[in-house]
């Protein structure tokens, strides 16, 4: 969403006050659907709407009845999703979202309200809250590790589209991970371990929705001991990783949609294990010479791009209140 006009504040805004919003799930790609009635619904829609409504990050509005007007894609325009002010620059995209929003709304109530105008040219108060909104603090749960991992790219197509992504451990899983409690000691992580972070690191932009094989992956995962307490066990993380789907399955659940992708580079990082607790208190890594390979001829892609990834752990959610 943050590549497209769903996170523009008036969309949002006007969407939240004068309109029922749903989520289609699986990006309406009917062979990623699992219930047939989904199906069946989604089959009805696209032939109402001249082929436009498989795949990818569609939109559309409804009637009440449950007529379909329009289907669109709602993704900025160009790399207008790159930078903070362009994503706040007015953009076609924006533009034609509002239009089929009131064009909705007109069709069923007969004329817009009074502060559609406010709403549409930002100044209306519900767009300020919408702006001044603050996601809720990302915590992890007792008991468990949990690593948020950010991956973006420069392959221009699906930048922005990679996302966020949760990677949890149970505590109790951890503690293969940790060294001996004496400086310079190394640990192994379980390659069962690295496979869970792994998978996390190929491309997911355009909906593809990956089953990467462990025959496909290689790599590895090392901690070492730096500093040695009674309370704590200080270290560095190292490791490798490459990822090179080879069957159509492994590269996208999706049928008509199956990028030929590899992912490879190095990982550098850092911990802090709590003796006591037996708990990561702290673990951080950084892709290193990460890059991604596209063999993607269908679109005339073929070449190596720069990947950017970060991996953290969250802090503990605080105790509740008594």
């Amino acid at each position: 969403m943050r590549a497209g006009s769903l996170s523009d504040p008036r969309i949002v805004a006007v969407l939240q006050k004068y309109f029922v919003c749903v989520h289609m799930t699986e990006l309406c790609a009917k062979d990623l659907i699992k219930d047939p009635a989904d199906v069946a619904l989604l089959e009805r829609y696209h032939k109402s709407s001249n082929g436009m409504f498989f795949g990818g990050e569609r939109e559309a509005f409804f009637t009440p009845d449950g007529r379909l007007l329009d289907v669109f894609l709602s993704l900025h325009a160009g790399d207008s999703q790159m930078t903070a002010a362009g994503r706040l620059a007015v953009d076609p995209a924006v533009t034609r979202f509002l239009r089929s929003a009131a064009n909705a709304y007109e069709k069923t109530h007969g004329s817009l309200p009074e502060d559609w105008r406010a709403l549409c040219r930002g100044v209306a108060p519900e767009v300020a809250a919408v702006r001044a909104a603050k996601p809720p603090k990302q915590t992890a749960a007792a008991g468990e590790l949990r690593l948020r991992l950010a991956m973006r790219h420069d392959w221009m197509l699906y930048t922005d589209l990679s996302g966020w992504e949760h990677i949890v451990f149970r505590d109790a899983e951890c503690l293969p991970m940790v060294p001996d409690g004496r400086v310079d000691a190394m640990r192994r992580w379980p390659r069962k371990m690295f496979l869970r972070l792994a998978r996390s690191l190929y491309p997911r932009g355009g909906g593809v929705v990956v089953d990467v094989e462990d025959a496909s992956i290689t790599g590895f995962l090392e901690s070492r001991a730096t500093q040695v307490t009674a309370t704590e066990i200080r270290g560095t993380i190292r490791g490798t990783f490459e990822l090179r789907p080879q069957s159509d399955r492994e590269r996208s659940r999706r049928d008509t949609y199956r990028p030929f992708l590899w992912s490879r580079g190095k990982l550098s990082g850092d911990f802090v294990w709590n003796r006591k607790q037996q708990r990561f208190t702290k673990l951080r890594m950084v892709g290193v010479d990460a890059k991604i390979k596209s063999t993607w001829t269908e679109r005339g892609d073929q070449g190596v791009h720069t990947c950017l990834l970060g991996i953290e752990s969250l802090p503990l959610a605080p105790a509740p209140k008594k």
